[in-house]
This record gives structure tokens, C-alpha cells and sequence, in this order.
């Protein structure tokens, strides 16, 4: 996992040898944040609206890369507030199908905060 703190952050690795990629542009200074996976000669930018935008703003969170052969996976997780100030713990998957190129984005899952709490005090 690789939280991110500068406006642009790679997370490199390998897929069957090959090099794989998730480059992350926060918003800032007037550049629109973006996503963007890349394996083999294969690149895919994909919604902002993954973990409903916390990855290109300035929110605590943290992304792993992760592949199969066939597939490279995103996992996105982050922490935020809801609207009564206490903390909850979004999660959400995108994966790209190596062979086809498609983008499948997973629902976001919302914890409630009794569940939050679970998650880190465990």
C-alpha cells in the first residue's frame, strides 16, 4: 500500500514480468487529478470518482497494486469523515482485464463508523 502526499505518485511492480503501473495526479495548483493503469502496452485512465475522489484530494488514504496473469487490480481504501465528524472507512476495487482492456470499477463500500472502529481496533 502507498499513501500518497506528493501531487503525483507512481506505484510500479510487475505483472508476469512485465512492468505495471498506477500513476496518481492529486488536484492542485489547477491541474484536474487522474488516475491512469498501465501493464504491457496497455494504459487506461479510469474515473476520478474512484473512492468518490478521495485519491486525487487531499485525504488519508492508501492504494495497493495487484495482478494474476490476467487481471491488475487497484484496491483503494481511504478514511473520512461523515457529515456528524465521525470517522468511516471507504473501500473500492478497479481492475483491468489484461487480455480485453476493459475497466471493471467495484461498488464502494462505505463502513459505518461502529464498524470503523472495529477495523482498527482489532
Amino acid at each position: 500500500m502507498a499513501g500518497l502526499q506528493n501531487p503525483e505518485t507512481v506505484i510500479r511492480g510487475t505483472c508476469d514480468g512485465q512492468p505495471a503501473s498506477a500513476t496518481i495526479t492529486r488536484t492542485a495548483d489547477g491541474r484536474n487529478g487522474r488516475i491512469v493503469l498501465r501493464v504491457r502496452r496497455l494504459t487506461r485512465q479510469f474515473p476520478r470518482s474512484f473512492l468518490n475522489g478521495a485519491v486525487i484530494i487531499n485525504t488519508v488514504h492508501s492504494l495497493g497494486l495487484a495482478c494474476d496473469g490476467r487481471r491488475l487490480q487497484l484496491h483503494g481504501t481511504a478514511i473520512r469523515p461523515n457529515p456528524a465528524g465521525e470517522i468511516r472507512l471507504e473501500t473500492q476495487d478497479i481492475v483491468l482485464d489484461i487480455r480485453t482492456g476493459a475497466l471493471s470499477i467495484g461498488s464502494l463500500m462505505t463502513l459505518s463508523p461502529a464498524e470503523t472502529r472495529a477495523e482498527f481496533t482489532n
